[in-house]
């Protein structure tokens, strides 16, 4: 399966895909398995009517990632939507899960909103368990008789993905260290502005600066402006922080 890595042109302001060269472990081809069939199962771009979601594109949709506008969702890439599942949804799942369920859990973060997937999580510690509690949430859903058979080959597809990560995958590493949500950056003082060192930004902090770079101009984060430069093989995020 190829590797997600930043490429030329738009998919370049990612902050999230893997450096050229960067060692691939155990934890980052699980990823790429479980992104590769997320974004197979949603697809493109869908406005469908009946739809919670809204207006949505690769499953980012418009109600989840307001901030990235109609427009940023309409222009989303394959590569920034996988870049925004790996910051938002996959970081957020424990990696010392077995496989298989962190999979589950990330494709239910996905779908039903990270806090939920985490609630199961506490109840179910075992694949089955945890797949027959996401089946049953489905079935309780009012716009069942409308997307259920859509749920049903979804839930399906993961199974399938899941099997075939199972049969082809080595042994896993040792847990591996927590993985940052922040990029530090240089700190110097030019002019009236403070540049600073990024090393508390959230989840939630790092989607506003990639809409915002979407968008072209900088996140404003409090009194903090954010911005964001491509590089040869990566991205350097520029903080200053504007004048009392």
């Amino acid at each position: 399966m190829p590797m997600l890595t930043p490429t030329e042109g738009a998919d370049r302001h990612l902050l999230w895909l893997p450096r050229k060269g960067a060692a691939v472990t155990h934890q980052e081809r699980l990823f790429q398995a479980a992104v590769a069939n997320v974004l197979e199962v949603e697809g493109g771009l869908v406005s469908h009517p009946h739809d919670p979601g809204g207006i949505t594109n690769f499953g980012i949709s418009l109600r989840a990632f307001p901030h990235l506008g109609r427009d940023g969702i309409k222009r989303m890439t394959r590569t920034q939507a996988a870049g925004i599942y790996r910051t938002a949804y996959w970081n957020r799942i424990p990696a010392t899960l077995p496989d298989g369920l962190r999979w589950m859990a990330f494709d239910a973060a996905v779908n039903h909103g990270v806090g939920r997937a985490l609630e199961w999580l506490r109840e179910h510690q075992d694949l089955a368990a945890f797949t027959a509690r996401r089946l049953r949430f489905y079935t309780a859903l009012s716009a069942w008789p409308t997307f259920g058979k859509g749920w049903t080959r979804r839930m399906a597809h993961v199974l399938e993905g899941i099997a075939t990560w199972s049969a082809q995958a080595t042994p896993a590493e040792p847990p591996e260290p927590a993985e940052p949500a922040a990029i530090p950056v240089a700190s110097d003082r030019v002019g009236e502005f403070e540049h600073l060192v990024l090393h508390d930004l959230t989840d939630a902090d790092l989607v506003k600066v990639v809409a915002a770079h979407l968008r072209g101009e900088p996140a404003v984060l409090g009194r903090t402006v954010v911005s964001v430069t491509p590089t040869a093989t990566s991205m350097k995020l520029d903080a200053r922080r504007e004048p009392a």
